[in-house]
């Protein structure tokens, strides 16, 4: 009886910690990746299952105009038109809104590495899909 306590324990903590480890890992992802100037466009997620065609229609529906699809269908790049689309979209059901930009890089590392089963590397990030606007506004800073 007590060994069958005792690993039943171990199972509730287990999912314990492992539900907090996620919980960070949204939240990091959340904050880390949210985009400084959301009036220059974001990249919104949904969930991985949804649709292109359901995606698209929820981020437009919520005050944005349509740029283009991210890596997948799923991840939609949107310029908003209302000061609270951030808000509005993730009513909507996104899992995340983020900087464009930085999934950009992301996804340029992970592609190229996935293309040739090498480890990810930074150097292979790529720099021309940076804005412009946004590095001439940081060197007026």
């Amino acid at each position: 009886m007590r060994l069958r306590l005792s690993c039943c324990r171990a199972l509730v903590e287990a999912a314990f910690l492992a539900s907090v480890a996620i919980g960070s890992l949204y939240a990091t992802v959340r904050i880390g990746l949210a985009p400084r100037e959301p009036a220059d466009g974001v990249a919104v997620i949904f969930a991985p299952w949804t649709d292109a065609g359901a995606a698209l229609t929820r981020a437009v529906e919520a005050g944005g105009r349509f740029v283009r699809y991210g890596g997948y269908d799923f991840i939609v790049v949107i310029i908003p038109e209302a000061p609270d689309y951030v808000s509005r979209v993730n009513a909507a059901g996104a899992l995340f809104v983020v900087d464009p930009e930085a999934l950009a890089a992301c996804s340029a590392v992970f592609a190229d590495a996935a293309q040739d089963g090498s480890q990810i590397d930074r150097s292979q990030v790529d720099r021309s899909q940076v804005n412009r606007s946004q590095i001439e506004r940081s060197q007026v800073r």
